[in-house]
């Protein structure tokens, strides 16, 4: 049996995410952070670079470019041109704003940011305040609105988006 974080609704362990508030959805107790403490799998080393992308649930992979880069959805009319266009990928039915959240590199550390969007960004499960910055980690999962993606740093072998 599950639990949403949100209005702490039961549901069967087959969903993930809240039917009543969007939130999402854990086992009792489960805390869904990875173990960060870990050591690196042998075939990483050090000397390779962080290649960021973001793994979508239908197991879509968006490279993500060097720097700053928008999350969010394509609107000409306004002139909103998100780095990382996600109306494609359901983005107006799952809540994801023009202009969602932000990912950037700060000292060796990404970071995530929400921009006001209007359904919210959760990471792993914290829910992100407009402003605030959250340290990003191999594995994490974040949330845009409904839209569920999984955030890596290693092992890049595509193009930038």
């Amino acid at each position: 049996m599950k639990k949403c974080i949100g209005c702490e609704m039961e549901f069967e362990d087959s969903i993930d995410i809240c039917t009543e508030c969007g939130e999402p959805v854990a086992e009792f107790g489960e805390a869904p952070v990875p173990d960060f403490g870990a050591e690196p799998s042998p075939d990483v080393s050090e000397t390779d670079e962080q290649h960021p992308h973001l793994v979508l649930e239908g197991g879509e992979r968006l490279e993500l470019k060097a720097g700053d880069v928008i999350l969010g959805r394509l609107d000409p009319t306004e002139g909103i041109h998100p780095d990382v266009d996600l109306t494609g990928y359901s983005g107006f039915d799952l809540g994801v704003s023009r202009k969602h959240a932000l990912i950037l590199r700060e000292n060796d550390e990404y970071l995530l940011e929400d921009l006001g969007s209007a359904n919210g960004t959760i990471v792993n499960t914290e829910r992100a305040e407009p402003g605030e910055r959250i340290p990003l980690r191999e594995g994490d999962t974040i949330y845009l609105g409904r839209l569920k993606a999984t955030f890596h740093i290693l092992g890049n072998d595509g193009g930038m988006v």
